[in-house]
């Protein structure tokens, strides 16, 4: 039997080398497209764990610092069962702002009601995030920068705590209370809060965006809010899940979440804590003064 083609076949033909290129040049780009989505979450773990390492360390700092020794601070206004460490320089959405005192991390009752920055920064900011002074000649090493005797970091992370009475009542030393820490990344501290309103019924949160923001970026899984009208120990609120509706109400966005453990109680007011990431709780005892306080 004779074979029809008397030549056998050699190679491939041009068609074959483009339909090849076409496949390869596909999946190339699916692989390329991969890597500003990889690095985009690994920035965002990196992120998430300086939070988690960040609030665990204020809330054994605050211990430590004054902040669960009611004598060592100072609220307005007096009497109440909760207050906010926070930035002095900021507008807050909550009724008692209180700051330590001069002598609050010894334990004293100073009067006096101006805390050192360096105590506050020691606390409450990350200290993974260190600023370096260029070296003098390409053949020295970088120095750590130091302001006012204080080495210097960028603050990239920082944190508010929260100290709320479980009973309700007054903060005084021997009760219970509940210490909260919310943690910030790149914190805008030109616009620390967004208030809107939230609809129990439909878990929907509408709010207006600060220029230059979106929805998606001021409400995401992580975010804190806080309760006005909660019960103090209950007013700190922390996003699970976010699915933004921006089109709907350009002016007056609405988001649709849920919480991981306390939601807010009622329909109305609640101040959206922008740039927050996380939050951590934990139950305390209040602190008296002492021979091991002073």
């Amino acid at each position: 039997m004779t074979s029809l083609s008397p030549h056998p076949r050699r190679g491939i033909s041009l068609l074959e080398v483009l339909i090849s290129i076409g496949i390869l040049a596909v999946g190339l780009t699916s692989v390329i497209s991969l890597v500003p989505a990889g690095k985009s979450e690994a920035a965002r773990s990196v992120m998430l764990d300086r939070a988690s390492i960040l609030a665990a360390n204020v809330l054994s700092d605050a211990v430590t610092f004054g902040y669960t020794r009611p004598n060592s601070f100072t609220s307005t206004p007096a009497g109440t069962p909760s207050v906010v460490f926070d930035s002095g320089t900021i507008p807050v959405p909550w009724p008692a702002s209180a700051t330590l005192k001069t002598f609050g991390v010894f334990g004293t009752s100073a009067t006096t009601v101006v805390v050192p920055r360096q105590v506050t920064d020691l606390v409450c900011q990350g200290r993974d995030d260190l600023i370096y002074d260029l070296p003098a000649s390409p053949d020295d090493p970088p120095m750590n920068k130091f302001i006012e005797g204080v080495r210097a970091f960028q603050g990239r992370t920082s944190s508010l705590i929260a100290l709320a009475s479980v009973s309700g009542t007054t903060l005084a030393a021997g009760d219970l209370a509940k210490l909260t820490v919310v943690v910030f990344h790149n914190r805008d501290m030109t616009a620390p809060f967004v208030t809107g309103t939230y609809d129990t019924s439909r878990g929907a949160l509408s709010l207006p965006v600060p220029d230059g923001r979106r929805l998606r970026e001021i409400v995401r899984p992580g975010t804190v809010i806080y309760d006005p009208s909660a019960i103090p120990q209950n007013a700190w609120c922390q996003v699970a899940m976010a699915a933004a509706d921006e089109g709907t109400n350009p002016t007056n966005p609405s988001v649709y979440v849920t919480f991981s453990g306390i939601a807010p109680v009622a329909t109305g007011r609640v101040h959206v804590l922008v740039d927050s990431v996380g939050m951590a709780e934990r139950v305390v005892t209040l602190e008296g003064p002492g021979p091991f306080s002073q």
